[in-house]
């Protein structure tokens, strides 16, 4: 059975509790809770008016473009709508959704750290049907640019080049060889002072996400290679990487963005945002 939020005022027969929730009927109709003794009346009213006195509040927006549940002080109603839309593929509530009032979820991507040490961005998707308003996510991994190998030497080169990449944001040496293979070509690159031909893209805008990558090549029969990795916490300000016929590769070049040392975002009791981008 799909777990999803009980709609407010939505009557629920009592075959759809029955074998679920673990409640059973009693000889005079009515239904007991089993866990805790509570009628469901009792309990669809106490979620109701949990639901109504949330819907009060107007949050102010954050605008920091990730968010973490983990670490972020999420409004309770935005962190219960993130909760059942992971565990039960949606979230469904005839109220105003909280978690578009919090953050641009147009423009946030919601980031979880696994216990098994992989890190995983979602999009949020809403839709409205009637009077239901539905909140899903979706895992996706947020573009970073394009990505270029440049030949800057003053002759003309042939390369074989192979581009592994790997989810995990980890430059780990046991990820060596392994991952998925994006870039596996034989090119012949014109000298640096050519206008064009001496560089060849390996990802194209959008392609070029976070994680881990691995560049192999192999020059004049020489072999070399580079491992870097990319996150939400590096802006690549010239996505390239420059063969200058001696010495190692480089990885693109980064810095640390604005976003990689951003306090956390959190609220107050009336919605006020107290600390995070965008407050006061």
């Amino acid at each position: 059975m799909k777990r999803r939020t009980l709609l407010a005022g939505v009557s629920l027969g009592p075959g759809l509790f029955a074998g679920c929730l673990g409640r059973t009927p009693k000889a005079d109709g009515n239904q007991t809770n089993t866990t805790n003794g509570t009628s469901p009346s009792t309990e669809n009213n106490t979620t109701q008016m949990d639901d109504a006195q949330s819907s009060e509040i107007e949050y102010e927006q954050c605008e920091a473009p990730y968010v973490n549940p983990n670490k972020t002080e999420l409004p309770a109603p935005a962190q219960k709508e993130i909760t059942t839309a992971l565990q039960g593929g949606e979230y469904e509530t005839t109220n105003d959704l909280i978690l578009p009032q919090v953050f641009d979820i147009q423009e946030s991507y919601i980031k979880m750290d696994r216990t098994d040490g992989r890190t995983v961005y979602y999009t949020a998707n809403v839709e409205k049907d009637g009077e239901i308003n539905r909140l899903s996510l979706t895992e996706e991994f947020p573009p970073v640019g394009s990505l270029y190998f440049r030949n800057i030497t003053p002759e003309i080169r042939t390369f074989d080049i192979r581009l592994v990449y790997h989810a995990d944001i980890t430059t780990d040496s046991a990820y060596k060889g392994q991952g998925d293979v994006l870039f596996d070509e034989t090119v012949e690159l014109a000298a640096l002072d050519k206008v064009e031909g001496h560089k060849v893209a390996l990802l194209d805008y959008g392609e070029y996400r976070f994680g881990t990558y691995r560049l192999e090549i192999s020059v004049d029969g020489e072999n070399d290679d580079v491992v870097w990795s990319m996150s939400e916490e590096h802006d690549a300000l010239d996505n390239a990487i420059e063969y200058t016929g001696s010495g190692e590769l480089s990885p693109p070049k980064r810095r640390l963005s604005e976003y990689g040392t951003l306090r956390n975002c959190s609220w107050d009791e009336d919605g006020n945002l107290v600390s995070g981008l965008g407050s006061h």
